[in-house]
């Protein structure tokens, strides 16, 4: 018996003793799990920061006294959300963060946040800080802007950012709707207000240098220092180039009939890229209206096709092309230079190709060329857009530093102070802010048209609705009119221009980016807001920063 109790109670004890170690044992664990979220939590609280200061030009908004928290506006005031929002395990659990004072400097910020999780039944709860330490980044160039369908893209620094809709992949970053029927479908879960950078690591654009691209409708084209054309988002018409018609959220390479060719120039129209390469056109995608140029109507070109040459009045059978149109967001029309001279194509409905007619042009014509203004100027500079629904399309040169339009005016766009129709090229006015200026670019949007002259100066005209000509009105304008350049550009000077769709964009010396006009449908000037603007408003989230966190 004695034998018995002696064992039973080292049994007892035994098991007391692993109870014991148990519970420690899950003790420790819960503390971990919970130490846990609270520095997620707190890591939280520093990516709220950093979005309120984005918003706020980097300053702090609120106070110690009323410090950011995860129920707080970026005022430090109370705002719609619950606690339990931001968990999204368990919403019994409470999770809080709370940020007061930051250090912040014109070059840095030190944000510290602390977090905080609440086991059920406890009577406190555990904490942990985030420390975040951010370095702005200076070196940031801004060299390319452009805007397609409810987006814009812009390059810096050799890599591409977007900022938009994006149910087609249009933004590049790997995301695209999964229940979307069209490309310009809204849908938060993939659209972005704030710029994504276009995936390049890892994927065909490591370690590439973007030089230059353009947005159309649906889709972009990116061409790298290497002279290689890549591409992505709708490609219902084979406008990605890749030989089919499936979408891609991510660019591909274009290869094809331009495989081992240097590209030197892309340009692209509603559902149709082009590219030139060794000096000569290649056009693909929807050719319906004859929009790639290659003698056809077909409505897919899924690879890179030549455009027709050695036809009357078209492109001569030894031309040397060097620079296509790249604001077609919604036209049917193609433009380029070639041997000094303006040729365009397309549906022509407007007289937009520019050689007096209104014949669908399947194959790229002189614009008068040897007759008419252009005759016997040389062509810098070409564009064309427009939107084939509203009856807006237009194309315009720069020759001789000067600039010409040609195709709609119904609301002003050809910048002659009238609102007739041309088929020819008309000189856009120079007695007001153009006069004797040098005008070296030229981009045009849906329904307007701007313009850069060697003094740093930008000058637009057609339709302002929605602040469309950046001079902070609404007003149309029939005649060139400045941009507002006092504001966040006062001092800046301006590099480049960007077009397309409903909005102008420019560059600065500093290496930002500025645009105007519609905003509210998807955020598409990239300020984090979806409000319109008619001046120039700074794309903030442009700027990427060096992080380091620290718990």
């Amino acid at each position: 018996m004695p034998v018995i109790l002696i064992t039973a109670m080292s049994i007892v004890i035994l098991m007391l003793a692993l109870s014991q170690a148990i519970m420690s044992m899950r003790n420790a664990i819960n503390f971990s799990y919970y130490s846990q979220l609270a520095e997620e939590s707190a890591e939280a609280g520093t990516i709220y920061t950093k979005a309120c200061l984005d918003i706020n030009n980097r300053s702090q908004t609120w106070t110690a006294a009323n410090p950011l928290t995860q129920s707080s506006d970026c005022n430090g005031s109370p705002n719609t959300f619950a606690a339990s929002t931001i968990n999204g395990v368990n919403a019994s659990i409470p999770i809080r963060f709370t940020v007061g004072n930051i250090g912040l400097t014109p070059s840095s910020v030190d944000i510290s946040a602390t977090g905080s999780a609440t086991m059920p039944g406890a009577s406190s709860a555990i904490t942990g800080t985030v420390n975040r330490s951010i370095t702005w980044q200076t070196n940031l160039v801004a060299a390319k802007s452009a805007s397609g369908a409810y987006r814009t893209c812009g390059v810096l620094s050799g890599a591409v950012y977007c900022w938009g809709r994006n149910a087609a992949g249009q933004l590049g970053n790997g995301a695209h709707s999964a229940g979307a029927t069209q490309p310009d479908t809204a849908d938060p879960a993939v659209d972005s207000s704030i710029p994504v950078k276009v995936v390049r690591e890892p994927g065909v654009l490591a370690g590439k240098n973007v030089v230059d691209m353009f947005a159309a409708a649906y889709h972009n084209c990116a061409l790298t220092s290497e002279g290689k054309v890549y591409c992505w988002g709708y490609n219902a018409n084979g406008q990605l180039g890749t030989g089919d018609t499936a979408n891609r959220d991510k660019p591909v390479e274009v290869k094809g009939a331009l495989e081992g060719k240097v590209v030197t120039s892309v340009g692209g129209s509603y559902y149709t890229s082009c590219a030139v390469a060794e000096g000569k056109i290649y056009c693909w995608g929807n050719s319906t209206y004859g929009t790639a140029g290659t003698g056809s109507s077909v409505t897919s070109i899924t690879t890179p096709t030549l455009v027709q040459a050695n036809v009357t009045g078209g492109l001569s059978s030894t031309y040397t092309a060097t620079k296509l149109s790249g604001s077609g967001s919604m036209s049917y029309t193609m433009c380029a230079i070639a041997d000094g001279k303006a040729y365009c194509w397309g549906r022509n409905r407007y007289g937009e190709v520019g050689d007096n007619s209104t014949t669908v042009r399947y194959q790229p014509r002189a614009v008068t060329a040897t007759s008419g203004l252009l005759g016997g100027k040389t062509v810098t500079d070409i564009t064309s857009d427009g939107d084939e629904s509203s009856s807006t399309v237009h194309s315009c040169a720069v020759a001789d530093s000067k600039a010409y339009c040609w195709g709609d005016n119904g609301s002003g766009v050809l910048g002659n102070n009238s609102t007739t129709d041309s088929k020819v090229p008309v000189a856009v006015n120079v007695s007001g802010v153009l006069s004797g200026k040098t005008i070296t670019r030229i981009v045009a949007g849906q329904q307007h048209v701007c313009a850069l002259t060697s003094e740093a100066k930008v000058a637009c005209w057609g339709n302002g609705q929605y602040g469309r000509l950046g001079n902070n009105s609404v007003t149309t304008s029939r005649v060139p009119v400045h941009i507002y350049q006092n504001g966040q550009i006062s001092g800046e000077q301006i590099v480049d221009i960007g077009g397309g769709t409903n909005r102008g964009c420019v560059v600065v010396t500093s290496g930002k980016s500025y645009c105007w006009g519609v905003n509210s449908t998807a955020g598409q000037i990239g300020d984090g807001t979806k409000t319109d603007r008619s001046v120039p408003t700074e794309a903030i989230f442009l700027r990427p920063e060096n992080n380091n966190f620290i718990y």
